[in-house]
C-alpha cells in the first residue's frame, strides 16, 4: 500500500509539473503576441504622426452656383467645390481656409503666395501646366451657350452667334475661348465679374446668349427666377478640372500627393458620385482615360 501511495503521489507531481510548463509556454506565447501587437500599434501611431497637418489657403468663387457660391442665409461658401475640398481636408489632415476672391485676379494671388491653390473648376491647359503643377482631375465640365427660355433653337451652330451679344465670366479660359471664336464669326463679348448677374441680364434680354457651363445654366433655370436654358447646340468645350499649385515647392508636392490619394479613395467608395448627384443631378465625375 505504501508503494502504491508513493506512485500516485509521483504521478500527481508529474502532472502538476506538466501543467505548470504548459501554462508558462502559453503565457510566453501571449506575452509575445501582446508585444507584437504593441509594436504594430506603435508603428501605426508613428505613421499617423508622420503625416503632419498642412495649412492651406484656398481661393474660390462667390457666385458660381452650383460649383462655389455664398449662401444667402449663412454668408458661408457652399457648393460642390466646397464640399469636395472639405472632404479631402478631413481625410488627409489638411487645415483649409476658403477665401472668396475676385476671379479675374485669382491667379495673381496664387502667384504672389496669397493662395495655395484654387478650388473652382480650373482647367489644366498646356499654358497653365508650364507654370503650375496640377492634381489629378476631379470633375469634367461641358461648356456651351445659354439663351432665354424658349429661344433654344435660335443658336444651333457656331455661325448663329453672328451679330449677337454674348456674356462671359471675366478672365480665365472662357474669355480666351470666346475671343478665339471671333476669328470664325463676328459677335460682341460682354465680360462679367458675377455669373449670376450675367444670367439675369440674359433673362432680361440684355444679352442674346451667355458662354457658361451647361450645369450652371440648368441650375440657374432651376432657381425659378431666371428664365434661361441651354441652346440647341453641342457643347463648345468639354474640359477637365484640377487643383493648380505653384511649381518647385516641396510642400505643394506633398499636398498634391495627399489630394490625389483622397480623390482615388473617393472615386472608389462612391463619394465623388454622391457629391455630383447632390449638386448637379447628373454625372460630372466619370472621366474617361
Amino acid at each position: 500500500m505504501k508503494t502504491k501511495s508513493i506512485l500516485i503521489s509521483g504521478l500527481l507531481i508529474f502532472t502538476l509539473l506538466l501543467s505548470a510548463c504548459g501554462s508558462k509556454e502559453k503565457a510566453s506565447e501571449n506575452d509575445k503576441k501582446d508585444t507584437e501587437s504593441t509594436a504594430e500599434n506603435a508603428g501605426d501611431t508613428a505613421q499617423d504622426a508622420s503625416q503632419e497637418t498642412i495649412t492651406l489657403k484656398i481661393g474660390t468663387h462667390g457666385s458660381f452656383s452650383p460649383y462655389a457660391f455664398i449662401d444667402e442665409n449663412s454668408d458661408a461658401p457652399q457648393g460642390y467645390e466646397i464640399d469636395l475640398m472639405n472632404e479631402i481636408a478631413e481625410r488627409k489632415n489638411l487645415d483649409v481656409t476658403l477665401e472668396v476672391a475676385e476671379w479675374n485676379g485669382v491667379f495673381g494671388m496664387l502667384d504672389a503666395g496669397q493662395l495655395d491653390t484654387i478650388a473652382c473648376v480650373v482647367s489644366p491647359t498646356e499654358e497653365r501646366k508650364e507654370k503650375y503643377d496640377f492634381s489629378d482631375p476631379y470633375i469634367k465640365m461641358d461648356i456651351g451657350i445659354g439663351v432665354q427660355k424658349g429661344q433654344a433653337s435660335s443658336i444651333t451652330k457656331l455661325e448663329d452667334l453672328a451679330g449677337k451679344k454674348i456674356g462671359v465670366n471675366a478672365g480665365g479660359q472662357a474669355m480666351k475661348k470666346l475671343e478665339s471664336l471671333q476669328d470664325t464669326v463676328q459677335f460682341e463679348i460682354v465680360a462679367y465679374d458675377s455669373p449670376t448677374s450675367m444670367e439675369y441680364d440674359l433673362a432680361l434680354g440684355r444679352l442674346d446668349g451667355i458662354y457658361e457651363s451647361i450645369v450652371a445654366i440648368l441650375q440657374a433655370a432651376d432657381r425659378g427666377d431666371c428664365d434661361i436654358e441651354p441652346a440647341e447646340m453641342e457643347p463648345l468645350v468639354t474640359s477637365l478640372c484640377a487643383y493648380p499649385f505653384v511649381k518647385d515647392n516641396e510642400q505643394n508636392k506633398e499636398v498634391i500627393e495627399r489630394i490625389n490619394e483622397a480623390l482615388s479613395e473617393m472615386r472608389e467608395d462612391g463619394t465623388l458620385m454622391e457629391l455630383s448627384m447632390k449638386w448637379f443631378q447628373i454625372d460630372q465625375v466619370t472621366i474617361e482615360e
